[in-house]
């Protein structure tokens, strides 16, 4: 009787396969749901640094906009050219600095480029996760 007894307190001692798996899933699926978590975190995170980053940049050309002659606007803003036309570096890197967005490009327009009353848009356009994001700012100028 003894020895049965001692058998099944022994048997009883460790854990069974079953109990380790189970324990196993429990720490997998905890892991990986901290994992997402903080994978999410991360991808906001990024996202709203290039957003700051684009609002700086038009922030910048809007100040140099303002900052301009309206009689100059049409030769120093040429309506419509992404990036202020050629040349290394471009003109709006200069305003700027280097662009620092993936392919990130600053766009001034003011469609009535003859009008006392004159309405300016600034956009910057970049690529985000390969999605296109456009952030744009306006202001109207006047000549007196």
């Amino acid at each position: 009787m003894r020895s049965a007894a001692r058998r099944e307190g022994t048997a009883r001692r460790g854990s069974t396969l079953i109990e380790l798996l189970a324990a196993l899933f429990v720490f997998v699926t905890a892991s990986s749901g901290l994992l997402m978590a903080y994978l999410s975190g991360h991808l906001l995170s990024e996202q709203a640094r290039q957003e700051r980053i684009a609002y700086e940049d038009l922030r910048d050309m809007m100040e140099r906009v303002q900052a301009t002659a309206f009689t100059a606007l049409p030769a120093i803003f040429p309506a419509g050219t992404a990036n202020g036309g050629g040349g290394a570096p471009t003109p709006y890197e200069r305003i700027v600095g280097t662009y620092t967005l993936p392919n990130e490009t600053i766009t001034v327009t003011h469609p009535n480029a003859t009008a006392d009353r004159r309405e300016v848009v600034v956009a910057v356009t970049w690529t985000q996760k390969g999605r296109n994001r456009t952030a744009s700012i306006s202001t109207v100028r006047t000549s007196s």
